[in-house]
């Protein structure tokens, strides 16, 4: 078994929840929602086609190259574990309509094992700070320490708490130099588009002068161009 979850697959940075794969014979995704979203198939696809892109690549395959039998098939899921209630869902073939759902059939779960334990802790942690912009450190380690009681995912969840919460930091660190960046390029571009603009107000400015008959050095003057750069515009003038 090795672990496929992927790492940048959509623009704004998010990640797949989990993805592994068995020898040759299985490729499995999963999916955790506290809601129904119909984009999830469209999802879905993005990380089946980046995960399936991977595997070819680290087999040293192209598509050409893959024939049935040596490729894996595979699965994917979504549990939802919101406050409206817990289930899961094994989606099917992908429909032309990417929101068509008809494929997709729900999973039986039993009253305990591991799957049940995972959809508790899930949806102790989204009501405890889903919709809350308050997410310090204290807060989100509460949220881990009223999980301990959901059987052996809590118990996990408890003793890696501090990793997990590393992990949690850094993406809000992450999306934090993201907005950032963003403002920064956003300032750089007004600053550039306005000293763009000021300079072919001053190019408009000089040909009209030296279409008037002014002199050169005259019009560098004027408009706090360089000499040269009028120079520049009056051979093209006199060109035209």
């Amino acid at each position: 078994m090795r672990i496929r979850t992927l790492r940048r697959v959509i623009a704004k940075g998010y990640a797949n929840n989990l993805g592994f794969s068995v020898g040759n014979r299985l490729i499995c995704l999963a999916e955790a929602q506290s809601y129904s979203m119909e984009p999830i198939r469209l999802r879905t696809l993005f990380y089946l086609a980046a995960t399936f892109q991977s595997y070819l690549s680290e087999n040293g395959m192209t598509l050409y190259d893959v024939r049935s039998g040596d490729f894996p098939r595979w699965e994917a899921y979504v549990v939802y574990a919101g406050r409206g209630g817990s289930r899961v869902m094994r989606m099917g073939g992908i429909m032309e309509d990417i929101f068509d759902d008809s494929p997709s059939t729900e999973v039986r779960l039993d009253g305990d094992g591991l799957l049940r334990d995972y959809i508790d802790v899930c949806r102790i942690i989204d009501g405890m700070l889903a919709g809350s912009a308050d997410r310090d450190r204290d807060r989100v380690l509460k949220a881990f320490e009223a999980c301990r009681g959901c059987g052996a995912i809590g118990e996990f969840v408890w003793s890696r708490r501090y990793e997990v919460l590393g992990v949690y930091e850094q993406l809000f660190d992450e999306e934090e130099n993201l907005r950032m960046n963003c403002m920064a390029y956003e300032k750089k571009g007004r600053l550039e588009g306005m000293a763009e603009g000021r300079r072919l107000q001053n190019e408009e400015v000089a040909r009209k002068l030296i279409s008037m008959g002014m002199a050169p050095e005259d019009v560098a003057e004027a408009t706090g161009m360089s000499l040269e750069d009028i120079l520049r515009l009056s051979r093209r003038a006199r060109a035209i």
